[in-house]
């Protein structure tokens, strides 16, 4: 008798190590680049916009479909920035990721960029915007090196938990 119990609980413990890592790649953020537009546009942006700053009326409109939807396969490396806030008032702790993306990404996302001119797009984490990113084509004197194509190196903060940093650099861990 002693036998079975001891088999039903190794297999309910092989079990549950197994939902836990299923569960744990199940919740893996999606990460997503986006074009954004200042002006709505029918069948290309979202309804709904997101304020990008303190002024209320700065709103832009995501792209419905995503530039590129990043992997660990995109992003080379990412690295984790701790930002302490707190002279400005605001937290002593806020986390920064940075994503280095991978040439091949640089051009896919390149391969989507219509006209010449500076553009914007965000990343969306799990469906939720964070901020707007330059991004140039031609460089310029002034234009940051990492906005431009070749380069182009989005970041994505500021996380209140580093937890939350980590999970996302977790997901894109090659």
């Amino acid at each position: 008798m002693q036998f079975h119990l001891r088999l039903v609980c190794a297999v309910a413990i092989c079990c549950a190590g197994s939902v836990a890592l299923f569960a744990q790649d199940a919740k893996k953020p999606k990460v997503e680049l986006r074009w954004v537009e200042a002006k709505k546009i029918a069948g290309v942006t979202e309804d709904e916009g997101f304020q990008t700053s303190c002024d209320p009326d700065s709103i832009m409109y995501p792209h419905k479909k995503p530039a590129l939807v990043l992997t660990a396969e995109e992003v080379e490396r990412t690295t984790l920035q701790h930002l302490d806030l707190s002279g400005n008032g605001l937290s002593s702790q806020n986390y920064q990721v940075t994503m280095h993306l991978t040439r091949a990404a640089r051009e896919k996302l390149a391969a989507t960029y219509e006209g010449k001119e500076m553009r914007y797009l965000t990343v969306l984490i799990d469906g939720k915007y964070w901020g707007l990113r330059r991004y140039e084509k031609v460089d310029k004197p002034g234009v940051p090196p990492v906005t431009l194509a070749e380069n182009f190196t989005p970041d994505v903060g500021y996380f209140s938990s580093k937890g939350e940093a980590l999970l996302l650099m977790d997901a894109l861990a090659r």
